[in-house]
């Protein structure tokens, strides 16, 4: 996933992405963090919406790619919310 989103892989990300849902390790916060940091530096904000959402553990680097990832992308509003809560 580190490949795919240094290159902007987006596809290969994607793949990646169903790998890891069939395998069941999207419970780990780890791959969950690196799925949303892949997600917002290929400029998909709702894909790493839909991942933060499906997340049962968050921590405080899913908290802060969250609201950076918001704040970049231009949802400014969103990244507050997310901050407040």
């Amino acid at each position: 996933l580190k490949a795919c989103t240094s290159m902007g892989a987006l596809a290969q990300g994607k793949q990646i992405h169903a790998c890891i849902v069939e395998s069941r390790f999207v419970s780990h916060v780890f791959v969950g963090n690196t799925l949303l940091d892949m997600y917002f530096k290929c400029g998909r904000v709702a894909d790493a919406c839909y991942v933060f959402k499906k997340m049962f553990v968050r921590d405080v680097v899913t908290w802060t790619v969250m609201i950076l990832g918001c704040a970049q992308h231009g949802h400014g509003v969103e990244a507050l919310k997310l901050f407040w809560q």
